[in-house]
């Protein structure tokens, strides 16, 4: 066999298969934009830092809460964004980030005044609402079209799941939280000087 017929067989094969890898992982792509009830996927850097957020404690961020009352130290809201999620997360210490799926994000400086602020009236706010929340411990991401708040205190974690449309016209007890949570968005996304 000629050596220059043998790389073509060899060039022709690995270009196979490297076409039939990429229909491969292109059709999952196709099938989750065509399938509404497919979960979108998350980037691993998300998973991580969402992961962190939820199992951080109040030790760890350096807080001594008191040992005979319920105290949050931190809030996470996840919120769904087309074909990903967004996550905010706010602690007692004045850290404020948001999470995207795809890998993005935005980490706020602690030693801003706004940032602070907005972080600490984000956990107020959904602090406010414990009573309609609940001791969990999965964190799995919402569903289409719901939202789902985590407070982080003493005592556990507290969650709820609420429809996005009673959220954002202010009839649920966690709208306060939500407003907060956008406001604190808003400040992540103020330019600096």
């Amino acid at each position: 066999m000629d050596s220059s017929f043998g790389w073509l067989l060899v060039a022709a094969v690995v270009g196979g298969a490297l076409a039939l890898f990429h229909v491969v992982q292109n059709s999952d792509r196709m099938r989750r934009s065509f399938d509404p009830s497919a979960r979108p996927q998350v980037a691993e850097m998300y998973e991580g830092l969402r992961t962190s957020a939820l199992r951080q404690s109040a030790a760890g961020l350096g807080l001594s809460p008191p040992k005979d009352a319920l105290a949050a130290y931190a809030a996470v809201v996840d919120w769904g964004m087309g074909k990903g999620f967004a996550t905010l997360t706010a602690t007692l210490t004045g850290d404020l980030a948001v999470y995207i799926s795809d890998g993005g994000g935005i980490f706020g400086e602690t030693n801003e005044a706004a940032v602070r602020e907005a972080a600490l009236e984000f956990v107020r706010r959904t602090g406010d609402a414990i009573a309609a929340m609940a001791v969990t411990t999965t964190f799995n991401l919402p569903p289409q079209g719901r939202t789902h708040f985590y407070l982080l205190t003493n005592r556990g974690v507290f969650a709820a799941e609420v429809a996005d449309d009673l959220l954002k016209a202010g009839e649920v007890q966690l709208s306060s939280a939500w407003t907060a949570s956008q406001a604190a968005l808003d400040v992540l996304q103020t330019p600096r000087r």
